[in-house]
């Protein structure tokens, strides 16, 4: 069956909302994904205590406005980062560039 107007938008819609923490199900504070930039910088996503997405390199705050500014330039550690959060990226179309386990 064709694609309606509506149904494609909805599908772009979900692919480009910012996932938040309302969009998880386990929301209890820890390390969502964690890596390495370009710069050999640190990068990680963390949900905090008072329940915010939080975007950090080597410590320092970073704004996110779109689920690509969740990924970093290089690599991502799969033993350090979150099921369910990559899971959330993947099925929002956001390509990530798990290292070796």
């Amino acid at each position: 069956m064709i694609m309606t107007k509506n149904e494609f938008e909805s599908l772009i819609n979900k692919k480009s909302k910012l996932i938040t923490v309302d969009d998880l199900i386990n929301n209890n504070p820890r390390t969502l994904l964690s890596g390495y930039t370009l710069n050999r910088e640190s990068f990680e996503v963390d949900l905090t205590w008072d329940q915010n997405i939080e975007v950090t390199i080597d410590n320092k705050p970073v704004n996110v406005n779109f689920n690509e500014n969740y990924i970093p330039s290089k690599r991502v550690y799969p033993e350090e980062s979150d099921y369910e959060f990559c899971k959330l990226l993947i099925d929002r179309g956001v390509d990530i560039p798990f290292t070796n386990y």
